[in-house]
Parts: C-alpha cells; sequence; structure tokens
C-alpha cells in the first residue's frame, strides 16, 4: 500500500511511453459511497486495461488475472506484482471457485480488487458486454463489499476511453435482480 503512488506514476510514465492516450470520461468515485472494500468491474477490451484504469483510480488493488502471459517481463506486470495480483488458470473449474474465496479474502483485509466479470477481452463493435460470471458478486457479498462499474472502450490500438459509473451497488441486490 505505501508503493501504490510510485507503482502507480510507473504506470503512468509506462502509458507514455507506449504512447497509450486515455480520454477519462468521469474518475469521481459514487456520491455516498460507504466505507467498504471495492470490487471494480471493468469492461475487458485488451491488455491495456490496467494501465488505462490506473488513469483514472488512484486507490490500492489487487487485480484478479487469468492471463498470466500479459503480466510478465513488462513494466505493467513489475508493478502488478509489487502492487498485488491474484493468478488464476481460468481453464480450470477448481480453480475458478477457489479465486473467489481468494478474493473474498483480500476484500475482508480491506484491500480493493480490480476485475472483469466477462473473463475474457470484448473486442467485438457488437456486444457492449459479453457474458458475465458471478463469482465476484458471491465474493463481494462473503466480505460485505460494494461493486462499482467501470467501463473502458478501445478506439485503436492506442486510443482508450474510461469511465468510472456514478453509481455502486451491493452484491445482495444482483441477486434480487438477475
Amino acid at each position: 500500500l505505501i508503493l501504490n503512488p510510485f507503482l502507480q506514476r510507473m504506470m503512468t510514465i509506462s502509458r507514455i511511453v507506449s504512447k497509450i492516450k486515455v480520454v477519462v470520461v468521469n474518475k469521481k468515485l459514487p456520491k455516498n459511497i460507504p466505507d467498504k472494500p471495492i470490487i471494480f468491474v471493468l469492461s475487458h477490451v485488451g491488455k491495456n486495461d490496467q494501465v488505462v484504469f490506473n488513469e483514472a483510480i488512484k486507490k490500492h488493488y489487487t487485480i484478479l488475472s487469468g492471463d498470466y502471459e500479459n503480466l510478465h517481463n513488462n513494466i505493467e506486470g513489475l508493478v502488478t506484482r509489487k502492487n498485488g495480483v491474484i493468478f488464476f488458470d481460468m481453464n480450470s473449474q477448481t480453480e475458478r471457485k477457489e479465486v473467489v474465496n481468494k478474493v473474498a479474502d483480500k476484500l475482508k483485509e480491506g484491500d480493493n480488487i480490480l476485475c472483469s466479470m466477462e473473463g475474457a477481452w470484448n473486442i467485438s463493435p457488437n456486444k457492449i458486454v459479453t457474458k458475465l460470471f458471478p463469482g465476484m458478486v458471491v465474493a463481494a457479498q462473503k466480505a460485505d463489499a460494494i461493486i462499482i462499474p467501470v467501463a473502458i472502450e478501445r478506439f485503436s490500438s492506442n486510443l482508450y476511453s474510461i469511465n468510472v459509473s456514478n453509481e455502486f451497488f451491493y452484491p445482495s441486490e444482483y441477486f434480487k435482480n438477475t
């Protein structure tokens, strides 16, 4: 947690060096947000999502990643490992179930989580959101955390926009409105 501001600066420098441009539509967290851990759920458009997310949210978070290959041997991978990451095998049903408890434990420790409920890159212009997986809602419910949606849109290989939702929700609301 102490290194978070330094690590975020490193991520910004990496973004600049990579010539990635980010338009931040909204970076304010919702009003009246309770003092609870947060799961930031973002639309997943590619390997630069974390760099883009970094431009809007300055809170510490642990990233949930099923994509070890794209977080290895680069600055984003170094920053991610220092900041916090939970790796799991997306193809393993056992690990997908276990990761829900790992995330709940991190939330109970007071950490925030960054994840994609889509579980895969969504680069289709015809689908705003692909199939969602409810595991993080279950983790939030176990840890009494809230969920804040975050939209990332990719216009080209180096132009993105990010929009943090003005609303948050409690996981119990998800199950009421499935």
